[in-house]
């Protein structure tokens, strides 16, 4: 059976609007960045299956849904420079100075965040930190 308003636009010849495809989040690596802080050393132990798992789950989700997402272990949410460790950001090249930047976590609170930005659909990695050192003390 057709719904009646699509059975009205078919009778009218009118074509409905496309339904928009899904654009669950994608992870990019080309930001990934090391510093003495954020390297790939301090991950130690299950992280990087930890690590690994959280994407694969993340990539089912859209990043509307992300962004919205208040979930206990999952922690989404923009990141607050002028609170952090590092006041003066990623020092990200000037065309992506407004991009907005968030972090989330890998599991409750043992294995840390991942920082990074968000353009479109994608999250583009830039600093693991299994340690909480963006948010010392937290």
């Amino acid at each position: 059976m057709i719904p009646k308003r699509k059975a009205a636009d078919k009778a009218q010849g009118r074509v409905p609007p496309p339904t928009p495809p899904r654009r669950e989040v994608v992870f990019c690596f080309k930001s990934w960045t090391e510093t003495e802080k954020f390297r790939l050393s301090r991950c130690a132990g299950t992280y990087l299956a930890k690590f690994i798992g959280r994407l694969r789950d993340l990539c089912t989700w859209e990043v509307a849904a992300l962004k919205a997402n208040r979930h206990e272990a999952l922690r989404f949410h923009p990141i607050s420079w002028d609170r952090s460790s590092e006041p003066g950001g990623f020092g990200l090249p000037a065309h992506l100075q407004d991009v907005e930047c968030f972090q989330f976590g890998i599991t409750t609170n043992e294995h840390g965040r991942v920082h990074g930005y968000v353009i479109g659909h994608v999250f583009h990695v830039v600093w693991l930190d299994p340690d909480h050192l963006l948010f010392p003390g937290r």
